[in-house]
């Protein structure tokens, strides 16, 4: 995925560096020709949150759910609550129960729960950043792209720069 993106990046500088390049070197013959060996470099941001869901994915999620809750076993809380009711019936009934102190419910203790997690409001999913600020676009992955005017075009690319002679590709990278 994101190869595939760069390279949208990559073919129009490409091309309008060799033609720059050609142009400039236009009167000398074709043995003569310079090339420029140049380094870029790729500085991404991930993304600090999930996307949303597409639709399908939803229902796949949801699908899978509902097979998790059906295959599943139970859990404390579940078998505290069934205990809960299992009591209560032999109550109801007027057998004998030992309840010693007193007892906070399964149910008691959702109510609780409940009621911590009416405050809580979950931060947002999308910022009013500025465009240069790296705050936004949360859900996706952001890349430095940097302005190059060559010959009279304008031109969006990855920071590159030209390799020195006997310079490693390393430390072209590295000052790029």
């Amino acid at each position: 995925g994101s190869l595939r993106q760069l390279t949208k990046f990559r073919a129009p500088i490409a091309t309008c560096y060799t033609s720059a390049r050609a142009n400039s070197t236009a009167g000398v013959s074709q043995a003569e020709r310079k090339w420029d060996l140049v380094a870029a470099v790729c500085i991404e941001r991930p993304p600090y949150i999930t996307p949303k869901l597409l639709e399908i994915e939803q229902k796949v999620m949801a699908t899978l759910d509902e097979k998790e809750f059906e295959l599943s076993m139970m859990n404390d809380h579940e078998i505290r609550h069934k205990r809960d009711l299992e009591k209560q019936e032999r109550k109801r009934k007027g057998e004998d129960v030992d309840d010693g102190e007193a007892v906070i419910t399964a149910l008691d203790l959702e109510d609780s729960w409940r009621k911590a997690a009416e405050g809580f409001t979950p931060a947002s999913t999308s910022t009013e950043a500025d465009v240069k600020s790296v705050k936004r676009e949360l859900d996706r992955p952001l890349r430095l792209l940097a302005k190059y005017k060559l010959g009279t075009e304008i031109h969006w690319d990855l920071p590159f720069i030209v390799n020195n002679r006997g310079e490693t590709l390393r430390d072209t990278a590295e000052r790029a």
